[in-house]
């Protein structure tokens, strides 16, 4: 933790009375930590959360002083001046004045606090205190002095406050047969006067936890009268490759699968089968974009960001999915942020971090991945893709059907890192599709990174006849991330990227995009250039900027489209569009709306969503016109929250067919707590991430076990890495809301026992966290001896000056202490773990000496003649 300048103080200001302590880690777009812990001030629940106003400006490198009048300095350059002046009741910053409001500043223990509110208005640094997590997070439209010296040289930007953990001792765990689940359900009853049956009822049912061995996802969704759907997937995951034995896979999955996306061949697949693999869990399958994949509530509402810049937005479908496909990457690393809005106002963050170098293998290492599939199926449902009849049954699309085929796929794939440069891969896939292809691809590819540009390139031929090939570039220029990419394809190629329709192949793909920021805006220029089987050429440019204005989040777009078909066919068209998306106070806005500019200008649809929570009260209203067929669809909704326990009610009107429905609706999410027992319900249910129960022990018998008699460590403290929600209990810890995409090391502190002697036998342990399950990790502690050692010569003189060097018989390398001995010949070595040492003076070996627990250990040795 950065230390608290004593200069720091306004004392002549009061803290606030009723300010609770609150220990919170600062970090940077959820990817760096600033400072690990800072000791920070919360009035009431919902009152003004304090921050010592040095500790953040050293952290955020902005070189501003306090004085007792107030603050001056600078920030990010030395012409953008800050000023606060206490006297006058203003602070100025870049040129802009902002009045002080009451509780904007505090001095709380003699250090000068700012209000997480003042310093976001003063700065904008798009703070966020997340509660649950105990974090402060930083994402300001803007790089910082570190981000930036990063981005120039092609890097993702790193904290020094961040440890490398990869060699504490890993911990298997295993999921249960069977657990207690995490599980949220959305129950609906309607009526309604378009046909059919005038009341009907809906419910969507999300689920995980352990069963038989693995971790369970099922969703499931169902009317009455009608059918069920969903999905089911039953999956093992370690980031340590630790699964299957000698094949040493990340990753196992059957039920319901979704595989990643294949440069030339396939898109996002889904579909019943089963698929292992041997890669990082988060890897993107190719660096330039990747499918963004995560399961929510049914009706939930999805916005993705990427830097603060809105990307796009969706609500979750009944199989409890959201998928934000081909995402483009930019060079260096991307944040993500993907926001799930609640029907009552509740939201979460889902934070996904994505170097573009993830493609690159690490060298020496072998990773592989194979699978196997019905395509388009699901387990409890024919096809996804159907449309559903009146009687319950199912007719096949087949638009649909052409955009997701149906069949049966089979794939394997190699990865081999050659250097830390260049990595080299192999396919080999087989796909027999209803009705359509029954075809063989083998291939191959190479990705190669060089400083800032990632080069790459894939070749797949079909039925040893035709091909496809593909060459790709990213690359960092001044700022800016460029992007290029050529594919051709021969005319007897086919498959999900080449296919565009019946009988009509692409020849070729020309694409390009350009990336990059002015001031607080992104913005994003693309043009990609179509050649067709049927003689058709396609020319499509497109750019969009994004922007934060206040609390809400713009996307402007525009598109110009040019296709050609034959000789005299022709088509242009140019249009665009808006999307904007945000919260203020206790509002929240959306909305859409897309239009024609040539050839003819016309609005073709718009849309806007407003919700306000009052209390635990939720209302919202929205409507969304579509002016091509004249239609016009209204909701108003209310709700009720009791603590995540949701009751509500809603009316629908759409006036194409002057239909109206009504619903009722109850949701409500349960699990069991994970260490105490008893039903946690509504927002107090919360292990649908990773889970740990941590507990520090005496461990006496010295076998790292605990045993009947062992007590747990009091005063002892555990913590995580990244953090999580810590609740501690009768010297147990329970650790929630942890990532299980990637290792979490538990690390034991002892800087408040009593017992000053006490030291863990070891520094962590490093788990992979499993949805929905709980890994249970303990933690030995040990009393520590001492050693006093004497060093004499042959004539029994005290030796002076010497250094005596401690290492743990049978290891021939590792020195565990060192000291130097006194005018007497006399050193002592405090805090020493149990167990057998050797002495030696250099490389030379002058005795032994074993530590007990607790005890003074005492030796006299001579040194050796020579």
């Amino acid at each position: 933790m950065l230390p608290v300048p004593a200069v720091a103080q306004w004392t002549d200001l009061s803290a606030p009375a009723d300010a609770d302590l609150r220990i919170v880690e600062l970090s940077l777009r959820n990817r760096d930590t600033l400072v690990r812990e800072i000791l920070a001030w919360q009035v009431g629940d919902k009152g003004h959360l304090y921050l010592p106003f040095e500790e953040v400006m050293v952290a955020t490198d902005f070189r501003i002083t306090i004085d007792e009048k107030g603050a001056d300095g600078w920030f990010l350059r030395e012409d953008q001046r800050f000023r606060l002046d206490r006297a006058g009741n203003f602070a100025l910053s870049a040129g802009r004045r902002f009045d002080l409001a009451p509780g904007d500043l505090a001095e709380i223990d003699g250090v000068a606090h700012v209000a997480v509110t003042a310093l976001d208005r003063w700065f904008g640094l798009g703070l966020k205190w997340e509660a649950d997590r105990q974090v402060v997070s930083l994402a300001p439209p803007y790089l910082l002095a570190g981000e930036e010296n990063a981005r120039r040289s092609g890097s993702a930007a790193r904290s020094a406050d961040l440890e490398d953990y990869s060699d504490l001792p890993r911990l298997a765990s295993r999921p249960s047969w069977l657990s207690w689940p995490y599980l949220t359900a959305n129950l609906a009853l309607t009526a309604q006067n378009n046909g059919g049956r005038a009341f009907t009822g809906q419910g969507n049912l999300f689920a995980q936890g352990d069963l038989l061995g693995t971790t369970a996802q099922v969703a499931l969704s169902t009317t009455i009268p009608g059918n069920v759907d969903g999905r089911i997937t039953l999956g093992r995951y370690d980031a340590a490759g630790r699964l299957l034995g000698p094949l040493r896979a990340t990753m196992g999955e059957i039920g319901d699968i979704n595989l990643q996306a294949i440069p030339l061949l396939l898109r996002n697949g889904s579909g019943i089968g089963v698929q292992i693999g041997r890669a990082p869990l988060n890897t993107t399958g190719r660096f330039d974009q990747t499918d963004i994949v995560g399961g929510a509530s049914p009706g939930w509402q999805a916005e993705l960001y990427r830097d603060n810049q809105l990307l796009g937005f969706q609500t979750v479908g009944s199989d409890g999915r959201y998928l934000f496909a081909a995402v483009p990457l930019q060079f260096g690393s991307n944040q993500f942020s993907i926001i799930l809005y609640g029907p009552s106002g509740e939201r979460q963050t889902v934070n996904r971090s994505i170097a573009i170098d993830s493609a690159q293998i690490v060298p020496g290492t072998l990773t592989y991945s194979a699978a196997i599939m019905r395509q388009g199926r699901t387990l409890l449902r024919r096809s996804p893709f159907g449309i559903d009849r009146s009687d319950g049954s199912v007719q096949d699309d087949a638009v649909n059907l052409l955009a997701n085929p149906t069949g049966l796929h089979a794939q394997i794939g190699l990865g081999y890192g050659l250097s830390r440069s260049l990595s080299v891969s192999a396919l080999a896939a087989r796909r027999q599709e209803d009705g359509g292809v029954r075809a063989t691809y083998v291939g191959g590819g190479f990705a190669w990174l060089a400083g800032p540009v990632l080069a790459s390139g894939d070749l797949l031929v079909q039925d040893g006849r035709a091909t496809a090939r593909r060459l790709a570039v990213l690359a960092s220029i001044g700022g800016m991330s460029l992007s290029a990419e050529r594919e051709e394809y021969d005319r007897d190629f086919v498959s999900d990227d080449s296919r565009l329709a019946a009988g009509v192949t692409t020849l070729s793909r020309d694409m390009m995009r350009l990336d990059g920021r002015i001031g607080t805006a992104g913005w994003s220029l693309g043009a990609t250039r179509t050649r067709r089987s049927d003689g058709a050429a396609d020319r499509f440019l497109n750019g969009r900027i994004s922007f934060v204005a206040g609390p809400v989040s713009f996307s402007p777009r525009l598109s110009y489209r040019d296709i050609r078909v034959g000789v005299a066919g022709r088509q242009k068209r140019l249009d665009g569009g808006v999307s904007l998306a945000g919260s203020t106070g206790a509002w929240r806005l959306r909305a859409q709306f897309d239009y024609d500019i040539a050839p003819h200008f016309r609005v073709r649809n718009a849309g806007a969503e407003a919700g306000l929570r009052l209390n635990s009260w939720y209302l919202a209203a929205g409507a969304d016109h579509d002016f091509q067929q004249g239609s016009t669809r209204e909701r108003v909704s209310i709700n009720r929250d009791w603590n995540g326990v949701r009751l509500g009610a809603e009316g629908r009107h759409d006036s194409s067919g002057k239909a109206w429905a009504g619903l009722l609706t109850l949701a409500f999410a349960i699990d069991r707590d994970p260490q105490w027992g008893g039903v946690r319900l509504g927002r107090d249910a919360r292990s649908n991430s990773g889970t740990v129960v941590a507990r520090m022990f005496e461990d006496r018998n010295g076998d790292g076990r605990r045993g009947q008699h062992e007590a747990l460590v009091e005063g002892g403290e555990i913590i995580s890495a990244p953090r999580g929600q810590v609740s501690t209990r009768n010297g147990v810890t329970v650790i929630e809301n942890l990532p299980v995409d990637r290792p979490v090391a538990i690390l034991p502190d002892l800087s408040n026992v009593e017992n000053p002697y006490l030291a863990p036998s070891l520094p962590g342990r490093l788990i992979t966290a499993r949805a929905g399950g709980v890994v249970h990790v303990d933690i030995p502690v040990v009393e520590t001896g001492s050693i006093e050692l004497t060093l004499r010569d042959e004539k029994g003189g005290g030796v002076s000056g010497s250094v005596l060097s401690l290492a743990r018989c049978g290891n021939d390398r590792a020195v565990a202490r060192r000291a130097r001995t006194a005018f007497d010949g006399l050193a002592a070595f405090d805090g020493v773990m149990p167990g057998c040492y050797r002495v030696s003076i250099g490389d030379r070996q002058i005795g032994a000496v074993e530590v007990s627990s607790g005890n003074l250990t005492t030796a006299i040795l001579t040194l050796p003649s020579g």
